[in-house]
């Protein structure tokens, strides 16, 4: 990774001995450099946290893989339509209905 991408970064702990915050990226954008330092930090740290992103299905899934390959999911219930690898987990109702797993 180039040293201006690990300059742009910055990581802060979200709690004593476990996660990390990482700030200054957009995983959209981010070539396989910084891809491989976000997953060494998930596998260092056990949880990572990476606000404000906006990922379409697409998006998610490739950084996703990044981690490893998604499974899908049997309750398609609660999965986004088209993506049975997305699993969505909420407590919103929409129009009635719950947009997520509330439980999960």
């Amino acid at each position: 990774m180039d040293t201006t991408a690990i300059d742009r970064i910055t990581i802060a702990p979200l709690r004593e001995n476990f996660g990390v915050e990482v700030t200054g990226v957009d995983v959209t954008r981010a070539d396989a450099a910084m891809l491989a330092e976000i997953k060494r930090r998930v596998d260092l740290h056990g949880a990572l946290v990476i606000r404000g992103q906006k990922l379409d299905p697409q998006q998610l899934l490739a950084l996703t893989r990044v981690f490893g390959e998604p499974a899908g999911n049997a309750l398609l219930e609660y999965t986004v339509p088209g993506y049975p690898e997305i699993y969505v987990i909420s407590n919103k109702v929409v129009d009635g209905r719950a947009i997520g797993d509330p439980e999960a």
